[in-house]
């Protein structure tokens, strides 16, 4: 018989509250029938061959040796139930668990001094040779630890003996599990430096303090320890990584030589047994002779967890070290939380005025992404590889101003590294209040637009640039026009968009000639040629005279703009085009441009719409029914909501 005890939101309660509310109703059980006999974790497989739910597997049983059935409290997707079940079948599918063909894993079972438990069995320990197999147990077992401790009213402390080679065994390890799970490193004998353990995911216990009690008769001082986790909190489980990571770099050459102490688990009046950590043929390794020390891998999930530990206890080298030993993940999510964490921390230190730990996390974002980016970016990298600074800085200037974010931020880091291998602290200075600035900007403007100031006081173009553009957002036109002039007058990269810009402030101001003048004289800036900008610029000088009908002077623009090669103005510049033949009856050129439109890519919806219905259009003219219809079931999935409705109405006529 079931009886749930489930929890009004169901499935999307934190484990945590579930652990409580199970916690809860074991006390008030405790309170009717007495301390229960045996409780534990189910780990990977309840009764009977049932799989517990993800917040984890706590269960506590109450039988009595009079009594046929026995009473178990645990846990359901939704919370905790009740279960009342034959004594019999549920001790023999315990003892039997360990001669399944399938091995039990991540199994604790606590049992009590107790009468009712006298010849109760116990599945046999599996043991095994294989790293993987054992990392693969433990992770499971420790993925939702802390939510069944929480659960069960328990702190667990398992001390390890570790055969590292040349040792007789100290103990070196230690677990520890309450409200956290947290892994801990006693003062060690081996041969890995603190840096070695800092890239494994160890943090020095002088520089933060452990969050656990790892106290232990015979054992060291605590060297180093892991992150700290609670329940459901996600990582838990990369400690088994840390443990078997660390464990090979110390030479230890199997999980048999790991010993944890079972045995001296007193959980008042309790014994418990861990079935996810290693047992038996525990061997010593004086003998051996310990392999150099290798290049450890790097938890990008654990480095999140300890940048967010190390930030919360004010260690903000720590939290930054952490974040950048992220950079180069190829899951873009823990990429992206990296990146959010460092704006977020960033963000907090700048409101509290901690200015110097702001540029801290400002610099982590420069150091997050390791991509090699488009052509434009390597090029300039082998220009600066070979000594030509300059040239490179130009192109690392103009790719800052790149539409896509994760190249701007590419750029800006490379002008970074170029700026402190030069010695060039004004402008370190400069990128670093820059980007805080922009991290603020969403925040708190006029906060970002105080340090983006501060920052174009250095006289470093792209911080003026950076400035000129916000204030021009902000409708600041004439100090924006000024900052882009003081641009025009350095060496730089960003001469021509600083032009632009300047003939933006008078377009702005309804001063059409003015503008004009100014974009003429960005096409003529002097250096090697913006292609971004150039296009923008001809782009900007097209729709104007397209708006006037001056289709010949359109059409030079517009294809100048194509010539730049340009990928972000392309797809327009292919859409005026085409735009402006169908005006004037030239169906075949206007084809060509709307197909050279969707072959560049572009999932604008516009101009996919745009461009499919026309082309539909001059096919069913042409009676190309087959092809027109592709064409109008392309716009039709466009997403526009003019061409899509207008590509349904003709296609119902073809059909």
């Amino acid at each position: 018989m079931h009886i749930p005890l489930t929890l009004s939101a169901g499935a999307d309660v934190p484990a945590g509250a579930k652990a409580d509310a199970f916690r809860h109703a074991a006390e008030v059980v405790t309170g009717v029938l007495g301390p229960a006999t045996l409780l534990g974790c189910w780990g990977d497989r309840a009764p009977f061959d049932t799989t517990p739910p993800a917040w984890g597997g706590p269960f506590r049983r109450w039988q009595r040796p009079d009594r046929p059935n026995c009473l178990e409290l645990s846990a359901g997707e939704d919370g905790p139930e009740l279960v009342l079940q034959p004594k019999d079948p549920a001790e023999y599918w315990l003892e039997e668990l360990g001669e399944a063909a399938r091995p039990i894993t991540a199994f604790l079972a606590i049992s009590r001094d107790d009468p009712t438990n006298d010849g109760l069995g116990f599945p046999g320990f599996s043991t095994t040779e294989d790293w993987d197999e054992f990392s693969d147990a433990l992770g499971t077992f420790l993925a939702t630890l802390p939510t069944v401790t929480r659960a069960l009213g328990v702190e667990l402390s398992i001390p390890m003996h570790a055969a590292i080679p040349g040792t007789s065994g100290p103990i070196t390890f230690h677990l520890a599990c309450g409200d956290q799970l947290e892994l801990a490193l006693y003062e060690n004998r081996c041969l890995l430096t603190d840096d070695a353990l800092t890239r494994l995911g160890w943090l020095k216990e002088t520089t933060l303090p452990s969050a656990c009690d790892h106290l232990y008769d015979g054992a060291e001082l605590v060297s180093h320890h892991s992150a700290a986790y609670g329940p459901g909190a996600p990582g838990a489980s990369s400690l088994g990584d840390l443990l078997v990571d660390t464990a090979k770099a110390f030479g230890i050459k199997a999980p048999t030589g790991l010993n944890p102490h079972y045995s001296a688990d007193d959980l008042g009046g309790y014994r418990a047994r861990f079935y996810a950590l290693p047992h038996g043929g525990y061997r010593y390794a004086d003998d051996d002779v310990p392999p150099p020390p290798r290049a450890p891998k790097v938890d990008h999930e654990q480095q999140l967890t300890i940048a967010a530990q190390a930030y919360g206890a004010g260690e903000d080298d720590v939290a930054a070290q952490a974040l950048a030993r992220t950079a180069g993940v190829m899951a873009a999510d823990t990429a992206q939380r990296a990146l959010e964490a460092a704006q977020r921390y960033a963000l907090a230190r700048a409101a509290s005025g901690d200015h110097v730990g702001a540029l801290r996390y400002a610099e982590v974002t420069l150091r997050l992404p390791v991509e090699t980016g488009p052509a434009e970016l390597r090029n300039a990298d082998r220009l600066r590889a070979t000594g030509a600074s300059p040239g490179a800085r130009h192109v690392y200037e103009q790719l800052a101003d790149h539409p896509a974010f994760a190249l701007r931020l590419l750029a800006r880091g490379r002008l970074l590294a170029s700026a402190r291998e030069a010695g060039d602290k004004p402008t370190a200075r400069a990128l670093l209040e820059g980007r805080l600035g922009d991290i603020q900007w969403h925040a708190d403007r006029p906060t970002a637009l105080r340090t983006l100031r501060s920052a174009a006081e250095t006289g470093v173009p792209i911080a003026l640039f950076d400035l000129g553009k916000r204030l021009l957002h902000d409708d600041e036109i004439d100090e924006a026009r000024t900052v882009f002039h003081r641009v025009t007058e350095l060496d730089t990269g960003l001469t021509c968009r600083a032009l632009f810009k300047i003939g933006e402030t008078h377009a702005r101001q309804n001063d059409h000639v003015g503008a004009h003048t100014w974009y003429l004289h960005a096409l003529e800036a002097p250096g090697e040629p913006d292609t971004a900008a150039l296009a923008a610029v001809n782009g900007t000088l097209g729709g104007t005279a397209k708006a006037a009908r001056d289709l010949p002077e359109a059409r030079r623009r517009f294809r100048a703009v194509l010539d730049t090669g340009d990928p972000a103005h392309r797809p327009w510049a292919a859409a005026h085009l085409a735009e402006i033949a169908y005006w004037t009856g030239e169906h075949d050129t206007a084809a060509r441009y709307y197909e050279l439109t969707l072959a560049t890519g572009t999932r604008d919806p516009e101009l996919v719409g745009e461009a499919s219905y026309r082309l539909a259009e001059i096919r069913r003219d042409a009676g190309d029914f087959e092809l027109a219809e592709r064409c109008l079931l392309r716009a039709a999935d466009s997403g526009h909501p003019d061409f899509t409705q207008q590509a349904r109405t003709l296609l119902d006529t073809l059909r």
